[in-house]
């Protein structure tokens, strides 16, 4: 497909920001920055940027959110996905290669693994009171 294909399906369509922002990091890991790790993307300049929107959001009370990929011991919730990918196995439970940047200091933010735990669906309203 190409992109005009998209556009007449009626992608790329826009939408104006909402009144109450938040900040999404998606899969931001160790895995992707540690050299030693089979995942290791060499991302370092792109965790110096995200660093400054992350503390910028939190200076200005915007909520963060963060997810990640966590897989039970030997990954028995990973599906075929996990058995194709075995460098998959560094976001099992307790690996600190799932963890976040050392460089990024512990916050108030809410982390979810898609991969193991159902959405929030009560989660508390924000800004919490």
């Amino acid at each position: 497909m190409s992109v005009e294909d998209y556009r007449r399906a009626g992608f790329g369509g826009r939408l104006e920001p909402g009144d109450r922002p938040a900040l999404l990091v998606v899969d931001f890991v160790r895995a992707y920055l540690d050299r030693a790790s089979p995942l290791y993307a060499g991302v370092e300049a792109v965790l110096a940027s995200a660093a400054r929107v992350l503390e910028a959001a939190r200076a200005g009370g915007v909520p963060v959110v963060f997810t990640t990929v966590r897989y039970q011991a030997g990954g028995a919730d990973g599906g075929l996905f996990y058995r194709k990918v075995p460098a998959l196995e560094v976001f099992q439970a307790g690996s600190p290669l799932g963890e976040s940047p050392r460089s990024w200091p512990p916050g108030r933010e809410r982390w979810w693994s898609p991969s193991s735990t159902p959405a929030p669906s009560s989660a508390p309203p924000w800004p919490p009171a």
